[in-house]
């Protein structure tokens, strides 16, 4: 990584004149870049490294893409557009604030502490306190970090195969896989309709800020159920890449998370435990 780029991901930017920070690329709103909390509309976005200033030039913002936004990415996009609303710049220039230490001023010495220690795992990720299996902990710490070997991935390593998702004809990414698919769409829109909760639009904000507000305990029970449902859809994929066994319905992963939510229940205290399972029935 270049020493800019490792710099800037320890780093949150405070809005200023906007003239220094890119929109979609630096940290300055939420708990990092645009580009990681809203990669379906990155992916599509005419011009990359565009400052705040110059998507602030006009309104609507000053941002074009290469697809007409639709379904899921103009869910994304009006949550976006809400994000940034408070926006008002001015004339001062930006700042960039230091997040490694408690002073907030960088430091070599932080720096190094902070590079020595970039393979560990982090505590702060939320996928660490959630009462599931170990496996299925490091299974969302690996989805939050893009890592998870889904076919874009495995090409990335010099894999050969088709890279069609097993469910449509598009590339099958963890965007895609997770969220964008057919049967994916299916299964979260049953999962919202029923609980009357908002809907995420990716692995990191479904890990981040969409529960912002919830208390503690419905926090919980609803991050255990996406949890869940994250898993029965990997494993219904890898059932139908390796076993040629395809899903009859979008039921047929409801019925698995839902399974699954039962027997982790057993992981957490009495109280919480009879909740997940009243969720389930």
């Amino acid at each position: 990584m270049e020493v800019k780029d490792f710099l800037l991901a320890r780093g949150k930017f405070v809005v200023k004149n906007g003239k220094q920070v890119r929109f979609w690329e630096d940290w300055w709103v939420g708990h990092e870049p645009l580009m990681k909390q809203f990669p379906g509309l990155y992916n599509i976005v005419r011009k990359r490294n565009q400052t705040i200033a110059s998507v602030f030039s006009r309104i609507p913002l000053n941002i074009a893409f290469r697809r007409a936004l639709m379904g899921d990415r103009l869910r994304q996009w009006n949550v976006l557009v809400s994000l940034v609303a408070h926006v008002n710049l001015g004339e001062i220039k930006d700042q960039f604030v230091w997040k490694v230490n408690q002073s907030s001023i960088f430091s070599v010495k932080s720096m190094y502490s902070s590079l020595m220690e970039e393979n560990t795992i982090p505590v702060n990720c939320v996928a660490w306190k959630l009462k599931v299996p170990l496996k299925i902990k490091i299974f969302l710490w690996y989805l939050d970090k893009g890592v998870i070997l889904t076919k874009d991935n495995l090409i990335k390593r010099k894999w050969k195969g088709d890279a069609k998702c097993c469910f449509c004809n598009c590339d099958e990414t963890i965007q895609h896989l997770f969220f964008e698919c057919h049967l994916a769409k299916f299964v979260w829109q049953a999962v919202h309709y029923t609980f009357g909760i908002i809907p995420h639009v990716s692995t990191t904000n479904m890990l981040g800020s969409w529960l912002n507000g919830c208390p503690a305990k419905i926090k919980k029970q609803m991050l255990i159920g996406v949890s869940a449902t994250c898993w029965a859809l990997w494993l219904c994929r890898n059932e139908t890449v390796f076993r040629k066994m395809y899903p009859n319905s979008f039921f047929q992963v409801i019925f698995k998370g839902t399974y699954w939510v039962r027997l982790w229940s057993q992981l957490s205290e009495e109280e919480m435990m009879k909740s997940l399972k009243k969720l389930c029935q």
